[in-house]
C-alpha cells in the first residue's frame, strides 16, 4: 500500500491539493509506522495534515508517551474517520522506543542498565505500570528489532549490543510482518 499511495502521490497533479491531501492521510502514518516522518515543508503545505499529525510526530521525536496517549484521546474519533487510527495506535511502540533510547543515552550509552531504569522512566511518563510490565515492554522491544540486546532475568539486567543498539527505524524489516 505504502509504494501504491507513493506512486499516486508524485503522479498526481500538482494542483489537485485535495488528492494530494487525500493520499497523504493514508501515507503518512504507513511512512510514520516505517520511521519516516514527514518533513516541515510537507506539513506545512498541508496544514489540516499538519493539525492531525504533529502531536503525535512530536512525542514521536521526545519519546513523550503522555503526549502521544492525549493526542491518540484527542484525536480518536477523526483518526477512526479516516481509517488511520490502528495504524496510529500501532506507532505508539516508537514512541516507547524514544523513551528507552533516551534512558539508554542518559546511562552513558552503556551496553548493561538494570529493568529498574526502564520502569522508572515509564513511570515518570506517567504510565503506571508494574516492574514485570516494563520487562514486558522491553521484551517486546527487542522481539520487535527496535532494540538490540537480551534480558537476563537473573541479574533483572538489558544488556544491550555494543555496536548499534537501537538500529534505524528505516533499517529493521518492515512492521507488517509482525502485526
Amino acid at each position: 500500500a505504502e509504494q501504491e499511495l507513493t506512486l499516486a502521490f508524485y503522479n498526481c497533479h500538482t494542483q489537485a491539493h485535495r488528492n494530494q491531501e487525500r493520499i497523504l492521510t493514508c501515507l503518512i502514518p504507513l511512512r510514520i509506522l516505517r520511521g519516516h516522518l514527514p518533513s516541515k515543508v510537507v506539513m506545512e503545505r498541508f496544514p489540516a495534515l499538519d493539525e492531525l499529525f504533529s502531536p503525535f510526530i512530536a512525542a514521536i521525536r521526545t519519546g513523550d508517551i503522555a503526549t502521544y496517549d492525549a493526542a491518540l484521546d484527542r484525536w480518536e474519533c477523526r483518526l477512526v474517520e479516516l481509517n488511520v487510527w490502528i495504524t496510529i495506535e500501532k506507532a505508539r511502540e516508537l514512541c516507547i522506543r524514544g523513551l528507552f533510547r533516551r534512558v539508554w543515552v542518559a546511562c552513558d550509552e552503556s551496553t548493561r542498565i538494570s529493568v529498574s531504569m526502564f520502569h522508572r522512566s515509564l513511570r515518570l511518563s506517567a504510565n503506571d505500570v508494574s516492574a514485570d510490565e516494563a520487562e514486558g515492554f522491553v521484551a517486546n522491544m527487542i522481539f520487535k528489532g527496535y532494540m538490540r540486546g537480551y534480558i537476563s532475568h537473573e541479574k533483572q539486567m538489558v544488556v544491550l549490543a555494543t555496536w548499534n543498539a537501537f538500529p534505524r527505524l528505516a533499517d529493521r524489516q518492515t512492521p507488517f510482518v509482525l502485526l
